[in-house]
């Protein structure tokens, strides 16, 4: 009886186990077993949608082992799908190392698709972004590099080296985003916040042109990130935040932008009458810039704060905004041209 319970238990252990790795296997894909090629010259637009298209169908995680891979296209990450490269923490992009996406689409066509598009509670997580053909000496428009929509859209220790535009949070309605360990070389827009109609959390997110100084390690840039910084400090804001309602921002900074922080107003929004930001703002900055912070509008009742914050020059508030502005022991000193100016 015993060795007959003996063997019954083992059975029964035995197709757990397998029973429950063929279970667990069926949420986790690799997108070599979809063709990519991390060649950094074969285009792996048609593999990587395969694979996250194949996750969507219950929801799961596509792998992505470390190589480059170029795209002639654009990827949609659908509901409930993450995309995850091998990186476990924010980092630099490296020529020799890590999981790096290698984007080609969109030249001269800021209105196009951006190459990523995250829907409802989808992750793009651990990777480094590049666009090949953008150089400091020849600097060209491209779209977003990364969009979100929906609810709940999650970007997760991403280095981006060299995108004309961030993320987009704003351009189509979304809400919960969570964007956390963010590494950028933006040169024309950073970060949008916009059309959020509920909390979103923003953390730790470094704009700064040192994103693109490594991407040909051991090679580091040399007179080429002075041109970078030179581009910026002309057309770049940093973090543009229209309407959204409670958002929560820590541990984030940008340096050598046109703006640091604007805050515009969404016109023509649809979802009520007080289409503007309501916003916390704890332990960020904005250095060596012409302008740290423009206030165009904010939401009239609770308007934006500024906790533990520093300024390297001013902040302009528009003649049109009704809402408060909070500061609590902020600090503000001359960079560029310091600039406190409020308009009545």
């Amino acid at each position: 009886m015993n060795l007959y319970l003996k063997k019954s238990a083992f059975l029964f252990c035995f197709i757990f186990f397998i029973g429950f790795h063929l279970y667990a296997g069926i949420s986790d894909f690799d997108v070599f077993e979809f063709g990519a090629v991390p060649d950094g010259r074969t285009d792996n637009t048609l593999a990587f949608q395969s694979a996250l298209n194949k996750a969507a169908i219950t929801g799961g995680i596509v792998h992505v082992p470390a190589g480059k891979y170029r795209f002639d296209g654009v990827l949609e990450i659908p509901r409930g799908v993450a995309l995850q490269g091998i990186a476990a923490g924010p980092g630099c992009i490296y020529s020799d190392i890590g999981t790096v996406l290698m984007a080609y689409a969109g030249r001269d066509d800021e209105n196009s698709k951006p190459f990523i598009t995250l829907r409802s509670s989808s992750t793009l997580r651990g990777l480094g972004i590049i666009y090949p053909e953008q150089k400091p000496q020849d600097i060209h428009p491209y779209p977003y590099c990364i969009q979100a929509t929906g609810r709940s859209g999650n970007v997760i220790d991403v280095t981006i080296a060299n995108a004309y535009n961030g993320i987009d949070c704003g351009s189509l309605y979304n809400e919960g985003q969570n964007l956390r360990g963010i590494n950028m070389c933006a040169l024309r827009r950073g970060l949008y916040i916009d059309r959020s109609t509920d909390i979103g959390r923003i953390e730790d997110i470094h704009i700064h042109s040192v994103a693109w100084w490594d991407i040909n390690y051991p090679v580091r840039m040399g007179d080429e990130t002075q041109l970078i910084n030179n581009y910026t400090l002309k057309n770049l804001e940093g973090f543009i935040i229209g309407r959204c309602d409670w958002e929560y921002m820590s541990n984030c900074f940008v340096i050598w932008a046109k703006v640091g922080f604007r805050f515009t107003e969404t016109k023509g929004d649809p979802s009520g009458a007080d289409s503007q930001a309501n916003i916390l703002i704890t332990q960020s900055g904005s250095d060596d810039g012409p302008l740290a912070v423009l206030v165009e509008k904010t939401q009239y009742h609770s308007g934006i704060a500024f906790e533990n914050c520093q300024f390297m020059d001013g902040i302009q508030i528009e003649e049109g905004n009704r809402g408060p502005i909070k500061l609590t022991n902020c600090g503000f000193w001359d960079g560029q041209n310091l600039l406190v100016e409020h308009t009545l």
